[in-house]
């Protein structure tokens, strides 16, 4: 068994002048400390030779938090056992460390350290939500919030006046994790011919952190949302060929983005419906077919409950490249979605269904669960991701990778 610490950036300070700050100037509250304890097992359905658990791990998440009337400190810290990857590793990793400061009648809040950040309208679908994801974790069974990769930032928040403004400063570009060959069957894709150099990153200089923007307004019973993005792509959607023209290297192009999203009710329901604009400055003109080209997305969706403790839910999104490259057409992409909720036993069991289908490339991922509180500490839960389509699609190239999942977490 190793022990592995997790790295940090330089903002990886914040969490211990976060602790002195909020153990000298909240003393107006009792400090609190919660978590939970969580195994956790899934295995694919028709595992390949040599292939077993997809999700095999103890984790013990301690969580801090103390407040004031002038701001409050949060710490989240993870210690995880993963028996799936090589020597049977525990690694120590701080999830969210965060001091939040009021100002000015709390008008203003200032936010710094590592947070989830979010926002957008969609359910499990992301158009201006330009933050990293972990897809390793979302399609092996952890439970969502885990979908969120912890980001070291700084947020601005101005409340009350008669536009909202959301400002978030990120020193070091967070990608996203994608899915562990060692747990599904993905791996990049390589023309013939050629050898994967693996993925160049951002350096972590000044200059390569990433900044959005939100403005917001309430609307009649709705709130209406203008955004901007300045960084990269949280996926490594270019690449480049050495001199020789064998050695391929993935990487994350510069991107920017503009969109707007509105959400309220509707006939007795929740609407919401979002759009944004993905400029690509070093490929404008399409002329480079290695790297990506300007984008539209669209997501549009609908929420209401019906019978009793139950709902269902309808989003469709859309993703239209405005330019073509030598010898690719412009292509567009199709997703539905659709999510079934039902609670039973005063709402202790709890059965979900979301899936997502694209009509136009015929593949698809499923995700069933349920959990079950069996006292208020304890929760179980089982579940699977089912995948399915042709290779070269979305989730076809999951297709094999199908797992069933089952946890058990005890909260305090």
């Amino acid at each position: 068994m190793q022990f592995k610490a997790m790295k940090f950036s330089w903002l990886g300070v914040i969490p211990g002048l976060a602790l002195l700050a909020a153990t000298t100037t909240t003393a107006q509250a009792e400090p609190e400390v919660h978590g939970f304890v969580e195994a956790g097992y899934g295995a694919q359905v028709d595992p390949p030779e040599g292939s077993d658990f997809t999700l095999q791990e103890l984790r013990t998440q301690l969580q801090f938090a103390d407040y004031s009337d002038k701001g409050e400190f949060f710490a989240s810290i993870d210690v995880l056992h993963d028996q799936v990857l090589p020597g049977n590793e525990v690694s120590l990793g701080v999830r969210e460390a965060w001091l939040k400061f009021l100002a000015f009648d709390d008008r203003l809040e200032v936010k710094a350290g590592r947070q989830a950040l979010n926002w957008g309208t969609g359910d499990l679908l992301f158009a201006n939500d330009l933050f990293g994801k972990d897809w390793n974790s979302f399609f092996i069974g952890r439970k969502d919030p885990y979908l969120k990769v912890p980001t070291d930032a700084f947020r601005v928040n101005l409340r009350r006046l008669p536009v909202g403004v959301d400002l978030v400063y990120i020193p070091r570009f967070t990608a996203d994790i994608l899915p562990d060959p060692m747990r599904l069957p993905m791996e990049f894709p390589v023309p013939p011919g050629m050898i994967f150099a693996g993925v160049e990153e951002p350096r972590g200089e000044f200059g390569d952190g990433e900044v959005a923007l939100r403005l917001y307004r309430r609307l009649g019973a709705g709130t209406a949302s203008l955004y901007a993005y300045k960084g990269y792509t949280s996926t490594p959607e270019a690449a480049r060929v050495d001199s020789s023209g064998t050695l391929m290297t993935a990487y994350h192009p510069e991107l920017r983005a503009y969109g707007a999203s509105m959400r309220g009710s509707l006939a007795g329901g929740v609407y919401w419906a979002e759009g944004v604009y993905r400029d690509i400055p070093d490929n404008r003109d399409g002329a480079d077919p290695m790297l990506p080209v300007e984008r539209a997305d669209l997501i549009v969706g609908y929420e209401r409950s019906f019978g009793e403790a139950a709902s269902w839910e309808l989003q469709y999104y859309g993703a239209f490249e405005l330019e073509d490259r030598p010898g690719l057409e412009a292509t567009d992409r199709h997703l539905v979605t659709l999510r079934l909720e039902k609670r039973w036993l005063d709402e202790t069991l709890h059965l979900s269904l979301f899936a997502f289908h694209s009509p136009d490339d015929e593949d698809g991922h499923v995700r069933p669960y349920l959990a079950y509180d069996y006292t208020d500490e304890i929760q179980l839960t089982v579940g699977a991701n089912l995948f399915y389509g042709d290779p070269g699609t979305l989730f076809g190239d999951l297709d094999e990778g199908d797992n069933l999942y089952a946890r058990m977490r005890y909260s305090f």
